[in-house]
């Protein structure tokens, strides 16, 4: 269930699971000196298929970003592998393809009468 912050400024912004871990995720590989973009180039996928490893199932994505962090790919991200063989589901559920909502729709999501809740 995603949980929203308290009275801030961040007040409406919804902080769903999938969201806050591809942003720890990003913030080790820029620790480690990578961009998501240069990543992808340096082991020959597309210029953003790491991006989209970080958020949405990307097997190849993946194993990259596993690879750089010193990672397995299933303690990365659980909900893409069996949790009692290490092994990727396949197929993948459906939320695992599915792109994140927006800022703005997060925001009109937790809006009444067009207030912030």
């Amino acid at each position: 269930m995603p949980r929203v912050l308290g009275d801030t400024f961040l007040d409406s912004l919804v902080l769903d699971p999938r969201l806050v871990r591809a942003e720890h995720i990003r913030a080790r590989l820029r620790l480690a000196g990578w961009s998501t973009k240069q990543l992808s180039k340096a082991h020959g996928l597309q210029p953003y298929a790491v991006d989209v490893a970080l958020t949405r199932a990307h097997e190849a994505g993946e194993q990259v970003i596993a690879r750089v962090l010193g990672e397995r790919p299933e303690a990365l991200w659980p909900d893409r592998y069996d949790v009692r063989t290490g092994e990727r589901l396949s197929p993948q559920p459906r939320q695992n393809y599915e792109p994140l909502p927006t800022l703005a729709q997060r925001r009109t999501a937790h809006s009444v009468g067009g207030r912030r809740i």
